[in-house]
């Protein structure tokens, strides 16, 4: 446990072990995505919060969980993008989250659990 909570701390987030092709996603950004919310989920359950800082993500997830209460709609954060129409959606409009908004996801009730 002690060489993966290692590899945490210094494999860089653009690393092509996070199959992201060498980009990196902003989990303040981008919500309910980006490979340092799920990095920050295993830190947080394996009790290693203590040793390694994932105060923002913390902080993050108590904001995502309290967003739900402002929001009358979920249109309210999304916006429609369009995209190549196919069997399953042949408009081909997809809905994705506003830039920096917050939403809960799994990967923060693993952190707000474990922390």
């Amino acid at each position: 446990m002690k060489d993966a909570m290692e590899a945490f701390v210094t494999t860089e987030l653009t690393d092509l072990c996070y199959r992201t092709k060498g980009k990196y996603f902003d989990e303040f950004r981008y919500a309910v995505n980006g490979q340092n919310l799920i990095r920050c989920a295993c830190i947080a359950r394996a009790g290693y919060d203590d040793f390694i800082d994932i105060k923002p993500q913390i902080q993050l997830s108590l904001d995502s969980f309290r967003r739900v209460l402002e929001v009358d709609s979920i249109l309210d954060i999304v916006r429609p993008e369009k995209g190549r129409p196919c069997r399953s959606n042949p408009s081909g409009i997809t809905y994705v989250f506003n830039d920096y908004e917050k939403w809960p996801s799994r990967y923060y009730l693993d952190i707000l659990a474990h922390t």
